[in-house]
């Protein structure tokens, strides 16, 4: 395991410190646990991302269809 020294500002210092002694456990393994947890969540979404763009476009409609108007959508006519 590697070590690091890192620089907090004080009140964050003191909720890293307060929550290792609730959890009866030291502040480098809190920070460990948070760093941890980040890391893993990046690594989910860029993975997420890259199977998400592998997959084909599909066509949301047959190419005879037509959308519908602006107007029919939007009539607004009872509000007028």
């Amino acid at each position: 395991m590697t070590s690091i020294t890192i620089d907090l500002p004080d009140t964050i210092a003191r909720q890293v410190q307060s929550r290792a002694e609730s959890q009866h456990t030291t502040a480098a393994t809190v920070v460990a646990a948070i760093v941890t947890e980040h890391v893993s969540g990046q690594k989910n979404y860029s993975d997420a991302r890259a199977q998400y763009m592998k997959r084909q476009p599909v066509l949301m409609q047959s190419p005879h269809h037509e959308y519908p108007r602006r107007d029919s959508l939007y009539d607004r006519a009872d509000l007028r």
